[in-house]
């Protein structure tokens, strides 16, 4: 992980990254590039992808040497948190800016840093670049905004994923419909809850929280990665973030119906787009996928048995990988991309991944 600053609304911002790149001797000699770029949903933590996305990024890159030869093509990925949510514990929450959590910000946020990532790109080597965009949940809205606005990212875009997005508040079940009414109507319920979660989580030793994390993802998560999350999992400035942006969520777009709808048509055949649903999801229920299978050039996948937080889940990364990987692949075939060997990919193999700062 490392920290990045960009400007947004003549301010600069801290941001959480995440990059996994290529080795030199790849990206000194590969004769395309691949860049994937990834925002989390809420709370907007980058970290609780972590394991998902070192998966992810094996999977992608063994797909790519597959299809037109080792070395042939070199593939970043881009994992970033939403803005201003990096802060630390002891931090102040008047140290937050009064937009942190505003939507539009958070859309201002991700446009400057794919900006400046493809920017540093160009500067390097000139050759075929290839850009996959993916979201989850809230997310999902962001991206598709981002491209929505940054008409001259289109270009070069080759698939858009939209893991779990939510789509209409109609579809939801009564009782998630009350809760998210009675978050969005009370400020003082989300400063209560915040100060609250502060004095109950305190409580719990680091300890029992790595235990709780490890049986919530069936002991399958590595043991460092575990200690991260649970070290921002129960803490005052994540229940905090999750209320704050819940806000954003419902006002902008949970209480919205036309909203995704609007933007998903004006995008609708210039790019590809894959939304992701699951039977256990109460956020984004397959409502919204039938809604979704009914639009021209949408492209929709059901994966059984994962939850809305699929990345806490490791069983539950080499589906939502499979799918997102078909979905890259079935549009480079059907553009007439170059197929020099087997296409399938080996999910068993493990491999040492080079981190390095663009």
């Amino acid at each position: 992980m490392e920290f990045e600053e960009f400007e947004v609304r003549a301010q600069l911002v801290k941001t959480e990254v995440y990059h996994l790149n290529p080795a030199d001797d790849v990206i000194a000699n590969a004769e395309q590039e691949v860049h994937y770029f990834f925002i989390p949903g809420n709370p907007g933590s980058v970290y609780f992808y972590l394991s998902w996305l070192q998966n992810f990024y094996h999977r992608i890159v063994q797909y790519f040497d597959n299809q037109f030869g080792v070395g042939k093509t070199a593939c970043y990925l881009h994992g970033y948190s939403h803005a201003n949510h990096h802060f630390k514990e002891s931090e102040s929450a008047e140290n937050i800016p009064s937009d942190a959590h505003d939507l539009s910000f958070q859309i201002d946020h991700s446009n400057s840093f794919i900006d400046a990532v493809l920017k540093r790109s160009n500067n390097s080597i000139n050759r075929k670049r290839m850009c996959i965009y993916c979201g989850h949940s809230i997310g999902a809205y962001i991206i598709l905004q981002v491209l929505n606005n940054a008409k001259n990212l289109i270009s070069e875009c080759i698939s858009v994923i939209l893991v779990t997005p939510f789509i209409a508040f109609k579809q939801l079940p009564l009782s998630q419909k009350v809760f998210l009414s009675l978050v969005n109507a009370s400020e003082g319920f989300t400063s209560f809850f915040a100060n609250f979660s502060r004095r109950f989580l305190n409580n719990i030793p680091l300890v029992f929280r790595k235990q709780l994390i490890r049986k919530l993802t069936a002991e399958s998560m590595d043991e460092s990665c575990s200690e991260v999350i649970a070290s921002r999992l129960f803490t005052r400035r994540l229940v905090e973030n999750f209320l704050r942006m819940g806000h954003e969520e419902i006002d902008s777009v949970f209480f919205n119906e036309d909203l995704m709808f609007s933007i998903i048509k004006s995008l609708s055949g210039r790019v590809r787009i894959l939304s992701v649903y699951t039977d256990n999801d109460v956020w984004a229920p397959l409502g919204d996928k039938v809604i979704l299978d009914s639009m021209p050039h949408m492209h929709t996948e059901f994966i059984e048995g994962i939850d809305h937080a699929f990345s806490m889940h490791y069983k539950a990364h080499y589906g939502v990988s499979n799918v997102i990987i078909k979905f890259i692949s079935d549009g480079i075939r059907k553009s007439g991309g170059q197929n020099k060997a087997k296409t399938s990919v080996d999910v068993n193999n493990t491999m040492i991944i080079q981190r390095a700062r663009l």
